[in-house]
């Protein structure tokens, strides 16, 4: 995720930064597996996000777990917490594969997501 946002891939030419509050954020972009201790610090993040929410899964942990499929201190597959609209495989995935996953949020019209 941090080489999207050096020159050579450059994020934010799209219009795309990170920010640190889900207040400010279009996208809620979940990088790693969801261990129980994190999952009501995920939730609310999701909550203070505002409408339309979106969430992204970043990542073959993020979308199923990954290796860490077995581990009792997940709290699930990201798609069983929330409401996932972009999916980006890999492990990890390129930074242009989370560009090419990102990028036709740009064009989506807030109705069709």
């Amino acid at each position: 995720m941090t080489a999207t946002a050096g020159p050579h891939y450059d994020l934010a030419r799209f219009g795309l930064s990170v920010t640190a509050s889900p207040r400010h954020a279009d996208v809620l972009l979940v990088t790693g597996a969801v261990t129980v201790h994190m999952r009501a610090a995920l939730l609310a993040a999701y909550e203070a996000m505002p409408e339309p929410r979106i969430v992204a899964a970043l990542g073959d942990c993020a979308l199923h777990r990954g290796v860490l499929a077995a581990s009792d201190t997940l709290a699930g597959p990201l798609e069983d917490l929330l409401p996932v609209t972009v999916r980006i495989a890999g492990c990890p995935p390129t930074p242009q594969q989370i560009i090419d996953g990102l990028e036709p949020l740009l064009h989506a019209s807030p109705e069709t997501q």
